[in-house]
């Protein structure tokens, strides 16, 4: 766990460092091209790839990677042809005839994906992250050793296409190195139906996710231009980035943990409860905080470019806590091999998504935000309350457990927060003073519930 949490810290501590120095170069246009971009890539990936690895690391059979890599590798060829071909298509439906080179660009992270991803997964399968480690330290490396001298040099959006496809190439290359895995062609596919089965279940979560959380933007492009569409999509990526690195190593870590409890028969649900905690005594008072300045932080990180997103990022601060609060979950399912309780849910929850957005979006950028965090609000106990029947916890057990302190916490921060507003401080200073009070409250909020984080203290107590 300790891999995956400094390669994880160390992976997305770059990536806003990149933004942000991205950000001030760029116009919002630029990140809107991008946007779009990105998202068609990922439901590809989506669709024929990322459920192939996820099964790589339930599976019970030991020669899993060689059958999924080759799989993954005939999906992808297949994806890569697909994507270059519709690409003048794409570009006419979105109306950006610029467009369609960068996405037949970009179908090169298609062919790239099966050899990144089944040596990643069968390194976690045995408990090993140093490779989990390199791809996410080479990857923003390289992104920002490429993109940033394109940007100063007037390439526009290329700076993050191109920077981009150096950081997954590099990266892929860096896992292959250090997993100890190497690709054969295994095409044996009748004693894998199993996993053939999971992974189906997984592709169609993996589609839900998709349009529960990307397909927005792709909604949004039909509707408006490439400068509101960066400033849309700048204020989820940053509003996003503290919850993104408190939850996604651990959802990665706990995927292969709980499986390997799981295997041996042992008890989960202390772990999940003690975890929930954890992660929530950070992310509420995090997200309160963040959404109290969010004017002031944009025009810190970003410049006055970029003022008009202050809004949007204010929602999707408060999104985080929704995040954090069902970030494990799923991972909770897929590693009893029962995934199709959540497949059923995120049907449900992609869809009702989708109808949303088709009915906000021609009303701007700041209803479709507004219709996320409703969503949330919704689901997200919804989706608690499914492990919770999972896993025979009462609800009363789980509020008393997981979420009293976290929302008492995030009360005094708020409360402190609106205090020393009123000081009438300068930007920067106000900033640093939101900031450490925010932090003092919530290490005292650990140290007081949560002792054996800190282990030095209970080692003298």
């Amino acid at each position: 766990m300790a891999w995956n949490m400094a390669a994880h810290a160390i992976g997305q501590l770059l990536p806003p460092l990149l933004v942000i120095v991205l950000a001030r170069l760029l116009t919002p246009a630029d990140f809107g091209i991008f946007a779009l971009v990105s998202i068609i890539i990922a439901f590809m990936q989506a669709v024929g790839q990322a459920p192939f690895g996820e099964a790589i690391v339930q599976s019970r059979q030991d020669d899993i990677g060689d059958f999924m890599f080759t799989v993954q590798l005939l999906l992808a060829t297949v994806l890569a042809v697909i994507l270059f071909l519709a690409a003048p298509l794409l570009a006419v439906l979105f109306s950006r005839p610029e467009l369609a080179f960068p996405l037949r660009v970009s179908s090169l992270l298609i062919l790239l994906t099966p050899l990144a991803d089944t040596s990643l997964r069968m390194s976690m399968r045995i408990i090993a992250f140093q490779a989990v480690f390199a791809r996410r330290l080479v990857s923003p490396v390289a992104n920002a050793l490429v993109s940033i001298p394109l940007a100063l040099s007037g390439f526009g959006f290329w700076a993050l296409i191109w920077g981009q496809l150096a950081g997954t190439l590099l990266a892929t290359l860096a896992v292959l190195i250090l997993s100890g895995w190497r690709p054969r062609l295994n095409f044996d596919h009748g004693r894998f139906r199993a996993d053939l089965w999971f992974s189906l279940q997984m592709a169609v979560q993996n589609v839900m996710r998709w349009a529960r959380s990307q397909s927005d933007r792709a909604i949004l492009g039909m509707h408006v231009d490439n400068g509101l569409l960066g400033q849309y999509e700048m204020s989820r990526r940053l509003a996003s980035m503290p919850f993104v690195l408190l939850v996604d190593p651990l959802a990665q870590v706990m995927y292969a943990v709980l499986s390997d409890r799981l295997r041996q028969g042992n008890d989960i649900r202390a772990l999940f409860l003690a975890v929930q905690r954890r992660m929530l005594l950070l992310a509420v008072p995090a997200a309160l905080m963040l959404a109290l300045n969010a004017q002031e932080i944009v025009l810190l990180l970003l410049g006055r470019q970029w003022a008009g997103m202050a809004p949007a990022f204010r929602i999707f601060a408060l999104l985080g806590a929704f995040y954090a609060m069902v970030g494990i979950n799923t991972e909770i399912f897929k590693a009893g091999g029962r995934p199709g309780v959540m497949t059923a849910f995120m049907l449900v929850r992609g869809g009702a998504t989708v109808v949303a957005i088709l009915f906000l979006a021609p009303h701007g950028v700041l209803a479709v935000a507004w219709g996320f965090l409703g969503l949330a609000m919704i689901f997200s106990p919804l989706n608690v309350w499914l492990v919770l029947r999972l896993l025979k916890i009462p609800f009363g057990q789980y509020a008393h457990a997981v979420l009293l302190r976290p929302f008492v916490l995030a009360m005094a921060v708020g409360l402190c927060g609106l205090a020393l507003r009123q000081l009438s401080l300068p930007m920067i200073a106000e900033l640093l003073v939101q900031f450490f009070g925010a932090a003092i409250f919530m290490l005292g909020g650990l140290w007081l519930w949560e002792p054996d984080i800190f282990s030095w203290r209970k080692r003298n107590a």
